[in-house]
């Protein structure tokens, strides 16, 4: 998979291959660290930011070519992204590495630039998805097949969705809804148990971009003898489901409850 990866899109593929370097040396460092931050390891942002945008940055390398536009136009979001990326989770390593929260952190006036960068950034990020989903629904290449175009299609605009959840996130000034930000969670994710938690939904919108063709390759391999309409309606009905559940979540926090109450 990791030369098809660097074969269709070198700069996402790079990137995807530092976040994961990055992510052995974060895990070799954190049980020797035993600094806190809202009751997780001071390294556990870092672990899972690195881990999930590595694993964005090459499924969004992988879908590259299917887009029909000018080589130089995808080069650009290839590359914007890629900046995007390696500043913000430089960013999250360098505030694990001091011992301070990354978002939402006004301590210093050192910590609020640093924030309003991370901001900006995934700001410009957004802005650079939507561009690539303008170009996946307004003139897609003739491969793929219109059960995996589809399943492209509504994981791009998840991922948008999760992405501004991410930014409401900030203008919020919390990820809780109903309290204050830490206090018991999840193991690891760290959810809220107690009140509303915005990640929730977050997580779901960001990661559908590659629950929905992983699915419509799931429905490939196990109904064969559909053809591509029956197949696709099987994918548009996940899909709907999957938005439906993500919007449930998202309104099940801003209501102030939480996922999973303990």
């Amino acid at each position: 998979m990791i030369p098809e990866v660097w074969r269709r899109d070198k700069p996402l593929a790079a990137t995807g291959g530092l976040m994961f370097v990055a992510l052995i040396v974060v895990l070799f460092i954190a049980p020797f660290d035993e600094r806190t931050l809202l009751g997780l390891n001071v390294w556990v942002k870092p672990v899972k930011f690195l881990a999930s945008v590595g694993v964005f940055v090459w499924t969004l390398a992988w879908f590259m070519p299917y887009v029909a536009w000018p080589a130089w136009l995808r080069g650009i979001v290839s590359w914007g992204v890629s900046g995007a990326m390696i500043l913000e989770n430089s960013l999250h390593v360098m505030h694990a590495a001091r011992g301070v929260p990354s978002h939402l952190n006004f301590e210093t006036a050192l910590d609020a630039r640093i924030f309003q960068a991370m901001g900006n950034t995934i700001g410009v990020n957004t802005a650079y998805l939507a561009s690539f989903a303008l170009m996946l629904f307004a003139r897609p290449s003739e491969w793929p097949r219109p059960p995996y175009l589809w399943a492209f299609r509504i994981g791009v605009l998840l991922l948008l969705a999760g992405s501004l959840e991410g930014m409401l996130m900030i203008s919020n000034g919390a990820h809780a809804v109903g309290l204050p930000d830490g206090g018991p969670g999840l193991r690891f994710v760290n959810f809220s148990t107690e009140g509303g938690d915005l990640r929730v939904a977050h997580l779901l919108g960001l990661h559908g971009f590659q629950v929905l063709p992983l699915f419509a390759l799931w429905v490939r391999r196990r109904s064969p003898e559909l053809d591509d309409a029956g197949q696709t309606r099987i994918v548009l009905g996940f899909g709907v489901f999957y938005i439906l559940v993500t919007a449930l979540l998202f309104s099940q926090a801003m209501a102030g409850r939480p996922v999973l109450p303990v």
